[in-house]
């Protein structure tokens, strides 16, 4: 493949640039590429060996078919990536917004010489460029890398003065939703349907369905794309400081106050996506102070008397039932009508069992992927067992279960017997048939869901409580009626 000397020089620019960049994930590399001003970079389609970019230029930043921007940023791109996987990365561009596309795409392409287009151009440079010219585009080139470099570095110092955020880029899109039944492409369509507007969104699943993951999607595909997602774990906070950190504080407002102050999570989210996952465990005071957010668009300091106006679009999820939270007095009925403007249902992974394939299928794939030297298959008497068990903890379990066999299991395939020895012990007859009582079978029914949910969470019994749906307080009682304390 040769280069214009043109194309070259603006293709080894970029990708000179984008070595000194040191992005740690597709995730980091989008939001750094992005903050650049080439364009609204974010990833579409394709594999981990062969992702696909996608620079969404304002029409100020339009240019010409095969123009030297879209060298540059194809090189800056590969730089980029080459830092990330430290190997000899080339990227093509294979749609152009100079040909009226929204975007121009940029994906990685094999090499199996093993050749740089710098080893490939080379003589064609030689042919056009002399001495001097190769000097004034070497010192361009350092120019252009130093510029690069002392930017990155006032935002890295930026943002260690700023402390932690709580900011993340949305790191998944709706292609990284796996699934081929109705419920989940029909979720899918409506998820998607949700991100063009900005009206408040709940999601509500049991635990480890993947409501943060549909989250991150709709927040991709919004226009708010390109501002931050902040994700807040409601559940995490303890109440004593849930106040601060949602509406942020001033200095001197309490003992332990951060110099200079903080600003809270709305203010972080401004123009942006807020995320409240485990909404349900919001205390009753908070509640009414988020409802005043909602009304008014501005929101308070801890200590202090001005108020802020922010635009934020909300996305909340939970795994409780909130109208029988409503019935019972614990969440506001007022708070709900605004949170429940767009309400996704997502289904629990037993209720969608010809799923299962796809997922443990695009896991293991994926483990594969990290871990070449030690690549496995699954047998299909194995993935019959998998469909055939389920899955308290959902598509959360599945992973731990495919990560758990693919690191102990020493067989190249993994099979039926494999599946005997990691999930529970009398699985296989959770809807047999024997002449037990009801009561005694339903009390080993519900030992056996509290055992799995305990390993699901890795022990956490916190965590195994939410996804059972109880409150701690009966989870505990529970343990010690079943002798599990």
């Amino acid at each position: 493949m040769k280069m214009e000397a043109a194309a070259f020089i603006f293709y080894q620019m970029g990708k000179i640039t984008g070595r000194s960049l040191g992005c740690s994930d597709f995730a980091g590399l989008a939001a750094v590429l992005g903050s650049l001003e080439l364009g609204n970079v974010q990833l579409g389609k394709g594999d981990f060996a062969c992702p696909v970019f996608r620079v969404y230029n304002s029409s100020a930043l339009r240019h010409s078919t095969g123009g030297t921007q879209c060298f540059y940023q194809a090189g800056l791109i590969a730089g980029a990536l080459e830092t990330l996987w430290r190997r000899e990365v080339e990227v093509e561009e294979t749609s152009c917004s100079g040909l009226g596309h929204d975007y121009c795409e940029f994906k990685v392409i094999q090499n199996p010489e093993g050749l740089s287009f710098f080893q490939l151009a080379l003589p064609d440079l030689d042919s056009n460029l002399g001495v001097r010219q190769k000097a004034l585009v070497k010192d361009l080139l350092g120019r252009q890398v130093q510029w690069f470099t002392e930017k990155c570095s006032a935002e890295s110092h930026k943002r260690e003065q700023a402390g932690p955020t709580g900011k993340t880029p949305a790191g998944f899109t709706f292609d990284d939703i796996w699934g081929v039944s109705e419920s989940i492409l029909r979720l899918k369509r409506l998820a998607e349907r949700a991100a063009r507007s900005d009206f408040t969104v709940l999601l509500q699943g049991e635990s480890g369905t993947g409501k943060e993951l549909f989250a991150q999607a709709i927040h991709a595909m919004s226009r708010r794309s390109a501002e931050p997602l902040v994700c807040v774990n409601c559940a995490a906070i303890p109440d004593s400081l849930l106040e601060a950190e949602f509406f942020g504080y001033e200095e001197g407002s309490f003992t332990g106050a951060k110099k200079g102050g903080k600003p809270g999570k709305f203010e972080q989210a401004d123009k942006g996506t807020l995320f409240l996952d485990e909404i349900g465990d919001m205390p009753p005071a908070l509640q009414a102070k988020l409802l005043r957010v909602l009304q008014y668009g501005e929101v308070q300091k801890l200590g202090g008397t001005a108020r802020l106006q922010v635009n934020v679009r909300l996305i909340t999820a939970t795994n409780r039932d909130l109208t029988r939270m409503l019935a019972e007095k614990l969440f506001r009925e007022d708070l709900f009508y605004r949170l429940n403007v767009i309400r996704l249902e997502i289904p629990p992974l037993r209720e969608r069992t010809e799923d299962i394939p796809v997922l443990a299928r695009n896991i293991l794939e994926r483990l594969n992927r990290c871990y070449p030297e030690n690549r496995k298959e699954i047998a299909p008497a194995a993935m019959e067992k998998l469909r055939q068990y389920v899955w308290p903890g959902n598509i959360r379990e599945l992973q731990n279960i495919m990560e758990r066999l693919f690191s102990l299991v020493e067989s190249r395939v993994i099979g039926g017997e494999d599946l005997d020895t990691f999930l529970p012990a009398n699985w296989a007859t959770r809807h047999g048939f024997d002449n037990k009582s009801l009561k005694s079978s339903l009390w080993e029914i519900e030992r056996e869901l509290i055992l799995e949910a305990i390993a699901a969470a890795g022990g956490n019994k916190s965590q195994a409580a939410k996804i059972l749906g109880l409150p701690r307080s009966s989870f505990y009682e529970k343990l010690k009626q079943y002798n599990l304390a």
